[in-house]
């Protein structure tokens, strides 16, 4: 069966009711991808990777879009005869039988010289690809792709399909300008994509998603307030936590969320911070930074992002947390708004140019400074990112150890403060 069939089909099946609840439990009502999450897990396309998430900021290998599609597309040709498999070279891997598929039905046709690895995430521009063969082949006009100052960076074997998917509003550039066809994409993209060529070529229908219960980001609402009594707080906290509190600090102090976001820096209310002085600085602070902040982001989805890395190394008996220290969150937003000073300081020792989180993530992993975010010494972590006017964005990561200095290193906080 042709995948144009295929599709045609598809577009005929009942897709099944959603419920009104969230189906993943970090994909509230209110995140940006929710509906069409919903609508992907609801037609089986997609899934969640235990404990009731999904891991919207988490990446998608290219085995990993072989089993959403052929699950959804062609299910009868999924191979489960390993003889067959092995004689088609494609066994060993868990999505073997999907591989096999993808084979059957030309969804790897022409990416045989992509670089192509079906256990790395899959890129922008082998995706498109991907999609453009599942469509079989449609007529593609390039000129769709003119807008872009990258497109010459697209590589042969998917500049129809990425012309295709553009003039269809199966993708987007990642600005008016950008196709960034080596980036790679979220969960949470990935679902978006999928269900826009579904709705957009194939013609599928959903039922509407409607929560129950919409739900509202932390950062967006005024019913998170900063806790009145530091020390009920602390006790909330994990028991090692506690313990180092105890012994490396003497009185801590909560910033505020509005005074730090008022200074322009986007921070959480449902994310307090404590640090060691007893008046906050101009970045809202308690701290002794004088450095300017303002512009920089903190980046909250890295702790899922590091999880993932620290459950595939397998050497963590528990989670990475997000920061519990003001000097943790200074250091991260220093490291990006002032990269250069990381080279004479502490401010970040992970900092790098990249046009994601997820992809400094994986640049970090690549050239091995996430080794030492392993184990269980470098639990405590924050991350946050800022553009500069010549539009390089630089993302900065930081850690400390729960068990030692979960507030942050206040000596070494004091050395950056003198560099200024």
């Amino acid at each position: 069966m042709s995948a144009v069939i295929a599709a045609a089909l598809s577009a005929t099946m009942a897709v099944p009711a959603f419920a009104a609840a969230p189906t993943f439990s970090d994909v509230p009502a209110s995140h940006w991808a929710y509906t069409a999450i919903e609508k992907a897990a609801g037609a089986k396309m997609v899934g969640g990777i235990g404990n009731g998430k999904y891991s919207p900021t988490g990446t998608v290998t290219g085995g990993q879009l072989l089993a959403m599609l052929t699950r959804y597309f062609c299910p009868s040709d999924i191979e489960t005869d390993a003889t067959v498999l092995e004689q088609a070279g494609c066994s060993g891997k868990w999505y073997s039988g999907n591989w096999y598929a993808a084979l059957k039905n030309g969804y790897l046709d022409g990416l045989e010289k992509s670089g192509l690895n079906l256990d790395a995430p899959v890129t922008r521009e082998q995706m498109v690809a991907i999609l453009y063969n599942v469509a079989g082949h449609p007529e593609a006009d390039t000129s769709a792709l003119s807008p872009f100052n990258d497109k010459n960076q697209v590589a042969a074997y998917a500049v129809n399909g990425f012309a295709w998917a553009v003039s269809n509003k199966v993708v987007g550039g990642t600005s008016n300008t950008t196709l960034s066809p080596s980036g790679t994409a979220t969960r949470a993209q990935i679902a978006v994509i999928l269900i826009r060529y579904l709705e957009n070529v194939v013609g599928a229908t959903f039922p509407e998603v409607t929560p129950s219960q919409p739900e509202t980001k932390p950062e967006q609402g005024d019913a998170t307030t900063v806790p009145s009594d530091v020390n009920a707080y602390i006790k909330t906290l994990p028991e090692r936590v506690q313990h180092a509190i105890s012994a490396w600090y003497d009185d801590l102090f909560f910033s505020n969320p509005e005074e730090v976001k008022a200074a322009g820096i986007q921070k959480w209310a449902d994310k307090p911070t404590l640090g060691y002085t007893a008046t906050a600085n101009k970045n809202g602070y308690h701290t002794e930074c004088t450095l300017d902040l303002s512009g920089a982001v903190l980046d909250y989805d890295v702790v899922d992002i590091m999880n993932r890395y620290r459950h595939e190394d397998g050497r963590s008996t528990h989670d990475a947390v997000w920061a519990y220290g003001d000097m943790l969150e200074e250091q991260a937003l220093a490291g990006a708004k002032y990269p250069q000073l990381s080279e004479d300081s502490m401010w970040a020792g992970n900092v790098t140019k990249a046009d994601s989180l997820e992809q400094a993530m994986q640049i970090f992993f690549e050239t091995g400074k996430l080794t030492t975010f392993m184990g269980n010494s470098s639990d405590v972590i924050a991350a946050a990112h800022y553009t500069n006017s010549e539009g390089d964005t630089y993302y900065a990561l930081a850690k400390v150890n729960s068990a030692i200095n979960p507030c942050g290193n206040v000596k070494s906080a004091q050395h950056n403060y003198d560099i200024k």
